[in-house]
């Protein structure tokens, strides 16, 4: 105990705490604690001086728990023995041990079917108190044996009869008569079978029976929670050498296209793909998810994916963006190589990234927007590729993004926009998600992509059509254009900022800061970017804003813009008085820009040198 409200206490080597809003309480809380310790030492104490046999038989004898015997008499008794050994750890080990050696929960059952004849609504209510207390004694032992194949139905059985509910809920009829096991995919191995019905029960019972644990009881589910993992992993394992299985459910898919569509045939087969990857997923065992991941790989699960993107379904567009959510999340790594190769095989339309970005600007699928964006991000995220990726990989990737599909992404910019002003009738709600989705996946390329995110801005002349946003109706989106141009700016790159400069860009921004009111976020945002130049020192940036943008002199409530302009002065009278020191100063810069583009030279080459190679490999008999 700790201060005057304050509990702690070591768990698994967790340090845990606690915290009372009331001294009173903690003290109440304290003196059980003290009791129930005191209570354990004294069995403890009981066992010093004892040589080693006589302490496993006295400690069995102490631990064990006699029971009431399991008769529909005793049943009260039964649930008051439960509920008086629940808390303390070595009588609970003690129930566990009497109920093993006693096929106690069997006889349990047992009474259970002849109330249930009997329409014995009182001890069925009693039993349900016993079943449920059974779970929250969270040990494994005692799980393995209710939900065991002869007993689970009968536990659920027993789980209806809540006292709390006006009649029984009928879980037994829903799970056996209502829901139904679709065979998509027929599976010929019987034990797998019986696993995975007996695991559509267990996760029946976590999720659909028994009442959510409160943020003080969550530990005392955590052992089914543990046990139902186990069993996912275990079926994991067994389809991973079905190797049948996945054949047949990769065919199938492929055959749907190829056949003709049946809508519903196709959507029990992704929906069947989505599970099979989410029981992988929850393994949590980075190694078996890896192993897992190349098992899709190898059976063409990229190819499928291509085909479920294509659907015009939305329920298989649902799942196949759930599926891909899935894959990027855990093995990132392995899929970027693998959609590049699969690239080369396809059209530009049927290509993943092509497919989701389909996805993320059609107006009708809005409702797959943030989940598509997650995939797309995550995709071209390089902390998602591991060390173990190589450095000729991650180029070909980023490389291909860039050839392949920027040019997607940034389309429905292009059509809404000329190169002065928005067409008003595409200034729409509908637009300006769809545009917003855009910036906020160019501002992240900016920030990741450093080298091609550069040459690519400057090459299409991107920021030229982007800054027209700026004439938006929505506010929103002028903010994540202003971001943007910000981001750009945060580059510190000396060819984007004389790309700006050339273009005049900047010309959009101080036309909106001269027409927005004081005292809102767009108008902060602009006088921010500016801050941000003038802190900077950017001596390009400065003498452009004095010398082409004149109306900004007329913008007096802040003093950014005349610090700007002092700034500018001091830098001409530095260059009148000092030309020797000057001259230094752009040789410097010219060495600079001279070795920045020698690195972007370099850079270049080497992706010049890796499509070389990959020519040659393809095409041994020339020459390299």
């Amino acid at each position: 105990k700790q201060d005057a409200t304050l509990i702690v206490w070591d768990e698994n080597e967790v340090e845990k705490a606690l915290s009372f809003q009331e001294r009173q309480g903690c003290e109440d809380v304290w003196t059980k604690i003290t009791q129930a310790q005191g209570q354990i030492s004294d069995d403890l104490s009981a066992l010093e001086g004892l040589d080693d046999d006589q302490i496993f038989h006295n400690s069995h004898d102490n631990i064990c728990v006699d029971m009431p015997v399991c008769t529909l008499e005793n049943l009260p008794s039964i649930y008051d023995h439960f509920t008086k050994y629940a808390i303390p750890v070595v009588k609970k080990d003690g129930v566990v041990l009497a109920i093993q050696n006693d096929n106690y929960i069997r006889k349990l059952l047992d009474i259970f079917q002849a109330c249930e004849r009997d329409r014995d609504t009182e001890n069925l209510q009693t039993l349900y108190r016993i079943f449920k207390n059974l779970f929250l004694m969270n040990r494994t032992a005692i799980l393995q044996i209710l939900l065991s194949e002869e007993n689970i139905v009968d536990v659920i059985g027993c789980l209806e009869y809540d006292p709390r509910l006006p009649f029984p809920s009928g879980h037994r009829e829903f799970i056996e008569r209502q829901s139904q096991f679709k065979d998509v995919i027929p599976i010929t191995n019987s034990v797998l079978q019986t696993k995975i019905h007996l695991m559509y029960k267990m996760q029946y019972i976590q999720d659909a029976i028994l009442p959510a644990p409160s943020m003080f009881e969550e530990n005392l589910m955590s052992a089914l929670g543990q046990y139902i993992l186990f069993q996912k992993i275990e079926i994991i394992e067994m389809i991973e050498k079905e190797e049948a299985f996945l054949m047949d459910l990769f065919g199938g898919i492929e055959e749907e296209n190829t056949h003709g569509v049946n809508t519903y045939r196709l959507r029990d087969l992704v929906y069947l793909l989505k599970e099979v990857c989410l029981f992988s997923q929850a393994a949590q065992n980075p190694a078996s998810t890896h192993s897992f991941s190349l098992i899709l790989w190898s059976n063409g699960i990229i190819k499928s994916l291509g085909i479920i993107l294509a659907s015009d379904d939305d329920i298989i567009l649902q799942n196949g963006v759930d599926i891909l959510l899935t894959l990027t999340e855990f093995s990132g790594s392995c899929i970027q190589p693998k959609i590049v190769l699969e690239a080369e095989l396809q059209e530009e339309d049927e290509q993943i990234i092509n497919l989701l970005i389909n996805i993320l600007v059609d107006p009708h699928k809005s409702a797959l927007d943030s989940s598509t964006f997650h995939v797309l991000r995550t995709l071209i995220d390089p902390d998602t590729f591991t060390a173990e990726m190589k450095p000729v990989d991650r180029t070909a990737f980023f490389s291909y993004f860039y050839k392949n599909c920027m040019h997607h992404l940034i389309a429905p910019l292009l059509a809404v926009t000329t190169d002065s002003r928005i067409n008003p009738l595409l200034d729409t709600v509908e637009n300006t998600e769809i545009l917003a989705n855009i910036i906020q996946l160019l501002s992240f390329c900016v920030e990741q992509h450093t080298y091609h995110s550069r040459v690519y801005v400057i090459n299409k002349n991107l920021l030229s059509r982007v800054v027209v946003l700026l004439t938006s109706r929505h506010s929103h989106l002028v903010l994540m254009t202003i971001r943007l141009v910000r981001k750009i700016l945060g580059m510190r790159e000396e060819a984007l900022n004389a790309y700006i400069i050339k273009n005049s860009l900047l010309q959009p921004v101080t036309t909106l800061l001269a027409a927005t009111p004081k005292y809102n976020m767009i108008n902060s945002a602009c006088l921010e970017m500016f801050s941000f130049i003038l802190s900077e020192k950017s001596r390009g940036l400065i003498k452009h804003i004095c010398e082409d943008l004149p109306e900004v002199r007329q913008i007096q409530y802040v003093d950014v813009f005349a610090k700007i302009q002092t700034e500018f002065d001091h830098m001409k009278e530095a260059e009148s008085l000092n030309p020797i020191r000057e001259l230094d100063r752009l040789l410097q810069w010219s060495a600079r820009d001279e070795q920045q583009r020698e690195q972007r030279d370099e850079e270049a080459w080497f992706d010049r040198d890796d499509d070389v190679y990959a020519i040659n490999s393809s095409s041994p008999g020339e020459d390299s």
